[in-house]
C-alpha cells in the first residue's frame, strides 16, 4: 500500500523498543494479507489491552455483528429503504408515462423529473450524519458506514440501469460518522477503524481510494466523557452531543448499585446533580444516553435511536427512563432479552430503538405489536398498575444485608457449640438463610447472623461470638459507607425490613 498515513496514532515520534525475536514476529505478520481483516478485532484488542480490573469497570466490550446490524437496520437504514421505495415508485411510474430523464429543467418540476428524483434521494442519503456516543473502537460506526455505502451503491446502480446514464461516484465516507469515546486509545482505534472499512468497501467494490494520505486525521471522533463535563470540577455540566439523524450504540453495562464503585463518589454526586430529576439515582448508568438521546429527539435534534442496555432497564429506577422516553416519544422496535456472553459470564441485553413517536410500524421480538410498553410488553399495560390497598402487610420487600453477615454451617455449629455467657443463646441471632438456589436447587446450609431490626450495640455484644465476626468481618466496611444510618449501626443489616419482621410476629411458617 503506497502513501502517507496521517491520523493520531501516527502522531507520536516515539520509538518501542523491540527484541530480535519480535522484530521477527512483526516481520512474519507484515507478510500476510491484511486487506480482508475484521476491524472487529481491534474491540478484542482493545478490550485485552485494557487492564483487567478497568476492564470490568468501563464495561469495556465489543458488540458483535449481528447485534450491530440489528440496531442500524432499524434506526438507520429502515427509514431509508422505504423512502427508496417510494422513489423507485415514483420514478418507474414517470418512465411508463414516457418522461424523459434529465438532471435539470427549467420548465420540469422535480416531481415530475426522474433523474432528479433519484438525485435528490441520493443527496438526502448522502447527508446522513450516524452518531455513536458511546463508540468504543469504532465497531458500530463501522458497519454503519458499511450499510449506508451498500444502499448508496444499491441506489447508483439502480438509477444507472432504469435511467441509462452513467455510474456515479459513491461519496458517503466517513465524513457521515461521529463517535464520542471518553478512552483515548479506544478512540484512535476507532478513527483506524473507520478508515479501514471506508478502504476495504471501495477495493471490493472496484473503487479507488484515497491515498495521499491513506488514513486522514477523524475529528468527527470525539475523545470525552459522553455523558458529564468535569473540564470545570467545581461545576459538572452536561455535554452536548453533535446533531444527528440517527443515534446507535451500545453505552457501557454498570448497575445503579455499582456505579459509585466503579466511577467513584464524586463522578456519581456530580452525575446525580446535573441529571437530578430527569434520570434516577438508582438507575444503571446506560440510561444516561437514553436520556440524553430522548431530549435530543424532543429538541428536533435528532430523528431516531437506538442502544443496548441491560435487561434490567426494563424495571425499577431504570424503566423509569423508558417511561419519560415514552412520554415525549415512543419505542417502535425492541429485543427485550437476548443472550449475550461478556467475559465469559451469562448476561442478558435489551435492544430498544425510538423516536418523537412519527413511526406508524412497532416491532417486539420479531413480532409485529400495535405498542411497546415502558417494560418492553405489549398488550396489557402492567407498569401503570396500582397497589391494591387489601395487599398491605402481606408482601414485603426482603432483607438486605449489607455486609457479609452470612456464614457457612460449620461455623454455625461452632456459634451454637461456644459458652453461654449471661445465659445468652447464639441461636437467637444466628440463624439460617435460604435463597432461590437453596429451593430451585440444592439446600447450601447457609445461616446469617440478624441482631435484628433495634437490637443496640451493648445488647449484641453479649452474644460474644457472633458479635466478634461481625466486627471483624462487617465493620471495616460499613463504617465507611456514605449513609451515615448504615455506618453508625455498622452491626445491624442495612435494610432489616420492620415492617416484614412485626408482620411475622407470631407465625410458625412464611413464604
Amino acid at each position: 500500500m503506497q502513501g502517507c498515513f496521517n491520523g493520531g496514532l501516527f502522531d507520536s515520534s516515539d520509538v518501542l523498543l523491540l527484541t530480535a525475536a519480535e522484530i521477527a514476529t512483526v516481520h512474519r505478520v507484515s507478510q500476510l494479507d491484511w486487506t480482508q481483516i475484521e476491524p472487529a478485532i481491534f474491540g478484542t484488542l482493545f478490550e485485552r489491552g485494557l487492564d483487567p480490573d478497568k476492564r470490568s469497570q468501563l464495561g469495556a466490550h465489543y458488540t458483535d455483528r449481528h447485534s450491530i446490524e440489528t440496531l442500524v437496520e432499524a434506526v438507520v437504514l429502515a427509514p431509508l429503504r422505504c423512502e427508496f421505495e417510494r422513489v423507485k415508485e415514483r420514478v418507474t411510474a414517470l418512465l411508463s408515462e414516457g418522461q424523459v430523464p434529465q438532471r435539470v429543467t427549467s420548465r420540469t418540476p422535480v416531481e415530475r423529473n426522474p433523474q432528479r428524483l433519484v438525485d435528490v434521494f441520493l443527496d438526502e442519503l448522502r447527508s446522513i450524519r450516524v452518531l455513536d456516543p458511546a463508540c468504543g473502537s469504532g465497531n458500530v460506526l463501522y458497519i454503519a458506514l458499511q450499510s449506508l455505502k451498500d444502499l448508496e451503491r444499491e441506489v447508483i446502480l439502480w438509477e444507472s440501469m432504469s435511467l441509462r446514464i452513467p455510474l456515479q461516484f459513491p461519496q458517503i465516507g466517513p465524513q457521515n460518522l461521529h463517535g464520542i469515546e471518553a478512552n483515548s486509545y479506544a478512540a484512535e482505534l476507532a478513527r483506524v477503524v473507520i478508515w479501514i472499512g471506508e478502504i476495504q468497501w471501495m477495493l471490493a467494490n472496484g473503487f479507488s481510494y484515497l491515498r495521499d494520505p491513506v488514513l486522514r486525521p477523524l475529528d468527527s471522533i470525539e475523545c470525552r466523557d459522553a455523558v458529564l463535563d468535569l473540564s470545570d470540577p467545581a461545576h459538572p455540566t452536561e455535554p452536548t452531543w453533535p446533531d444527528a439523524d440517527a443515534i446507535v450504540g451500545n453505552p457501557p453495562f454498570v448497575g445503579g448499585k455499582l456505579m459509585r464503585g466503579y466511577l467513584g463518589s464524586n463522578y456519581v454526586d456530580a452525575l446525580f446533580h446535573v441529571y437530578e430529576g430527569r434520570v434516577s439515582p438508582e438507575a444503571d448508568y446506560v440510561c444516561y444516553w437514553f436520556e440524553k438521546a430522548r431530549e435530543m429527539i424532543a429538541e428536533g435534534r435528532l430523528r431516531r435511536a437506538g442502544l443496548l442496555a441491560t435487561q434490567g432497564i426494563r424495571g425499577g429506577a431504570s424503566r423509569r427512563t423508558l417511561e419519560r422516553l415514552k412520554s415525549t416519544g415512543d419505542i417502535f422496535m425492541a429485543q427485550s432479552d437476548e443472550p449475550w456472553i461478556l467475559e465469559g459470564a451469562a448476561v442478558h441485553v435489551s435492544f430498544i430503538a425510538f423516536d418523537d413517536g412519527a413511526e406508524s410500524t412497532r416491532s417486539l421480538n420479531g413480532h409485529p405489536v400495535s405498542a411497546i410498553n415502558a417494560n418492553l410488553t405489549s398488550g396489557l399495560d402492567t407498569t401503570t398498575a396500582l397497589r391494591l390497598p387489601a395487599n398491605q402487610g402481606i408482601a414485603f420487600i426482603g432483607d438486605t444485608k449489607g455486609g457479609a453477615f452470612d456464614i457457612p454451617d460449620d461455623l454455625a455449629q461452632e456459634m451454637f457449640s461456644a459458652p453461654k455467657p449471661d445465659g445468652r443463646n447464639n441461636a437467637d441471632v444466628v440463624r439460617p438463610w435460604m435463597n432461590g438456589l437453596d429451593i430451585t436447587r440444592h439446600p447450601r446450609n447457609m445461616w446469617i447472623i440478624d441482631f435484628g431490626d433495634r437490637m443496640s450495640i451493648e445488647e449484641a455484644a453479649l452474644y460474644e461470638m457472633p458479635f466478634a465476626y461481625v466486627e471483624k468481618h462487617v465493620k471495616p466496611i460499613r463504617v465507611t459507607n456514605r449513609r451515615a444510618a448504615y455506618a453508625k449501626r455498622w452491626w445491624l443489616h442495612v435494610e432489616p425490613r420492620s415492617g416484614m419482621r412485626r408482620a411475622l410476629t407470631g407465625l410458625s411458617r412464611c413464604w
